[in-house]
């Protein structure tokens, strides 16, 4: 065993390479310990470690130390294998840089499949080191100097409305919105006589894979055989739609019609499946995300995680002509390549996003092929966009574009479409200027690779959308991630947004950052809530409130008006946390989230009222709750949509009342043996009103619906005039439930298939 101790573990040139790699790639050193003469000393020394008495344990202490010895090489191997190869950096980043400061348009499409050509080759040659999946360590692109500045004048300062852009209503519910005048989609819509409600998804997908696999069972249902081929393309049977439904004025409800999408397979789809909707005057369009076979209209043989692995996604606008809702006429419809993202509907002007990703893993022609996305009208074939529409930074992350389409609704001949390099998530917009954000991850090093905790970037991309434009006007980049649009906030020229970074633990922390119209940061807040993370935001004006939580739910005020000062004026800390924060009036914030215990425990569901008006001291001053956890037999759980999206929310101004839908469940169990006695489901919605003169909560109404074991209660909640609606409108879902406001019963009940 010894004589295996007395070889070298590693030689002085392995040991000098291994410091010269790390020298490089970290600028890091091997400890002076662990240093070629420094082990040598270790190894030669039959003096260390020995014990006064006892030299015949000599031999055995010096193997053990040699043995330390090898295991803290070893460790050297792997931490060097780290710091060199960066495992944990994100699969496909294609330059380890901050976001671009300049952006280029490509010379020709030439120009863009040769610059992803070698993208896609250099990736490849870092995977196949060591199998770790890295690109563009030390890679470098030169680009021109010539920033895309689009048609139109430099973009000037906007001041956009911060508060709630739903300020009056017509007696009947709107979609809840961030800025007034920026129309957002939803599931559901109502214009004050019909409700519009996306239709679940029918697809008959058990049929579809039969088919598309070929599958040969035996009488036992047991699979015995996959055909090589399939005879003929697979047909996946569904319908897709929007349901309109007619609310009297008595709560009686009559499907009166539906506006179904043509799931005609141009382009190669298979599938097609409403995402979101608006309604404006007499013209509702419909956002969609299409799958599409990678070889249009073929299989691929034996492809059996096919939903996920086999298709390409397209985005599609399609607008319809409602005027007799009856009998609907479709003017037009837009693909463009990528997953649908988001959309705005300012004025006539429709904006819709799309993530459209260029797999590197394919081979080099495929790469080259795909490497611009595409776009068609009507049912013309997929073009490539123009070349000048392209925007490349000077430094890629991100084999992904972002898409950006603006088209007026009247007249599809209007379309202009921009695609940057640089996958995009949230989306804050105004009445004329755009924001798109996206997360980029980066490491700080092996510890924190071994202990999960990564740095994140939020890369903020800025276009310009007046005049029926979408032109990109440049790029900022700010540490941590944005949580949704209501991070972000433009106010006088400046940008607000809100981040939290780290992963979990003490590892987190939060920021505010202003930035100029350039997007370059003027001013922060730093180090806000160690170890919480960020729950809900919201600006107004001057101000800026952030809730964050670990245990309990601290409320910050910010002082925003020195927009290079930025400052934090004071805090709360209450049980529980709030998802959304919605402005009454000058002083008073109503927040809607999660009920909890001092230890952070979850407990239901709770609508908070806090005082704002002195900043250095925000006031919890009411609050209602529903509850959870009754006692040790009594299971009982609330659930609200609301918890991750402010569109489950409806707010009637008028009356200053919020509707809060939400799912309860309920268990009871026995206390001897612990058998199950009752179960209960039950969707619902909350009332609330806010007296503003005395700073109070009061509940106006408490609607139920009994529902199935396997529901998932009210999803969204709308009313006209007297008639409260509660809808479920999910993937698997659909149905209407009409309330009286006045006796809080429900009237009628209607499932949409």
């Amino acid at each position: 065993m010894d004589n295996n101790f007395d070889k070298e573990i590693f030689t002085d040139e392995q040991l000098s390479e291994m410091n010269n790699r790390l020298r490089k790639q970290e600028n890091l050193t091997v400890p002076e310990n662990l240093l070629p003469e420094e082990i040598e000393k270790m190894l030669g020394s039959d003096e260390m470690w020995i014990p006064e008495s006892g030299k015949d344990k000599k031999k055995s202490r010096k193997a053990m130390w040699r043995s330390f010895v090898a295991v803290a090489a070893s460790l050297v191997i792997i931490f060097t294998s780290l710091f060199v190869f960066k495992p944990w950096e994100k699969t496909q980043q294609l330059v380890d840089t901050d976001l671009p400061t300049a952006v280029s348009t490509p010379e020709s499409y030439e120009h863009i499949e040769q610059r992803f050509a070698q993208y896609a080759a250099d990736y490849k040659e870092y995977r196949e080191q060591n199998d770790f999946r890295l690109f563009g360590a030390d890679q470098e692109i030169a680009l021109e100097d010539n920033v895309v500045m689009g048609s139109s004048s430099a973009n000037t300062s906007v001041t956009a409305p911060s508060a709630n852009g739903n300020t009056s209503n017509k007696g009947y519910g709107v979609t809840n919105e961030q800025v007034k005048g920026v129309s957002e989609a939803d599931v559901i819509k109502n214009d004050g006589t019909y409700i519009y409600m996306v239709k679940p998804d029918n697809a008959d997908w058990g049929s579809f894979y039969d088919e598309l696999y070929a599958e040969v069972t035996n009488e036992n249902g047991e699979v015995v055989e996959i055909k090589k081929e399939t005879a003929g393309n697979p047909v996946l049977k569904y319908t897709c739609g929007i349901s309109v439904v007619k609310p009297q004025s008595n709560g009686t409800l009559s499907e009166i019609g539906d506006i179904d999408i043509d799931t005609a397979n141009e382009h190669g789809i298979y599938h097609m499946v409403i995402r979101e909707i608006y309604v404006s005057g007499n013209r509702l369009v419909a956002l969609l995300e299409c799958s599409v076979l990678r070889e249009a209209g073929k299989a691929e043989k034996n492809h059996r995680s096919f939903s996920y692995g086999g298709e390409k996604v397209l985005t599609m606008a399609v607008c319809f002509d409602i005027t007799d809702v009856k009998a609907p006429k479709e003017m037009w419809r837009i693909y463009q390549d990528g997953s649908y993202v988001s959309s705005r509907l300012v004025d006539k002007q429709l904006l819709f996003l799309s993530n459209y990703y260029v797999n590197l893993d394919d081979d080099e022609q495929s790469v080259v092929d795909n490497c611009v996305p595409t776009s068609s009208v009507n049912n013309a074939a997929m073009k490539r966009i123009p070349c000048d529409c392209v925007v490349i930074g000077g430094q890629v992350e991100s084999p992904s574009y972002l898409v950006a389409s603006n088209v007026s609704i009247e007249d599809k001949e209007t379309l202009k479409t921009q695609a940057t390099l640089g996958a995009g998530s949230n989306v804050y917009c105004t009445t004329e200027t755009l924001y798109a954000t996206s997360t980029t991850y980066q490491d700080k090093g092996a510890a924190e690779f071994v202990f999960g905790v990564t740095q994140a970037k939020t890369n903020i991309f800025k276009f310009d959308i007046r005049n029926g434009g979408v032109i990109y006007r440049g790029s900022g980049c700010v540490d941590g991630t944005a949580l949704n649009q209501f991070s972000m906030d433009e106010y006088n020229g400046f940008i607000r947004i809100a981040t939290t970074s780290g992963s979990w633990g003490d590892s987190l922390s939060n920021y505010v950052w202003v930035l100029d119209e350039n997007l370059k940061p003027v001013g922060q807040v730093s180090d806000i809530a160690k170890g919480e993370r960020i729950k809900s935001v919201r600006f107004t004006g001057d101000t800026g409130y952030v809730v964050t939580f670990r245990q309990t739910d601290p409320l910050f005020v910010f002082d925003l008006s020195d927009p290079q000062k930025p400052q934090l004026k004071g805090e709360l800390k209450i049980p529980g946390f709030s998802t959304y924060l919605h402005p009454v009036g000058e002083n008073l914030l109503l927040g809607v989230g999660v009920d909890g215990t001092n230890d952070g425990q979850g407990n239901g569901m709770k609508v908070s009222l806090f005082d704002v008006s002195d900043p250095t001291k925000p006031l919890e001053i009411d609050k209602i709750e529903l509850s959870g956890f009754d006692s040790p037999h009594r299971w009982t759980y609330i659930y609200s949509d609301a918890f991750y999206t402010h569109k489950a929310l409806c707010w009637n101004a008028e009356e200053n009342t919020m509707y809060i839908p939400y799912a309860r469940q309920e268990r009871v169990w026995a206390s001897s043996n612990g058998e199950r006695l009752s179960h209960s489901n039950t969707a619902g919605i909350l009332a609330v009103k806010v007296n503003e003169d005395e700073k109070k909560l009061s509940t106006e109404g408490a609607y139920t619906h009994p529902e199935g074991e396997n529901s998932s209660g009210f999803t969204r909640v709308t009313y006209i005039g007297d008639v409260i609606l509660g809808i479920n409108c999910t993937s698997f879902e659909g149905a209407i439930c009409s309330f009286n406001k006045k006796t809080q019963t429900e009237t009628d009940h209607l499932v949409i298939k």
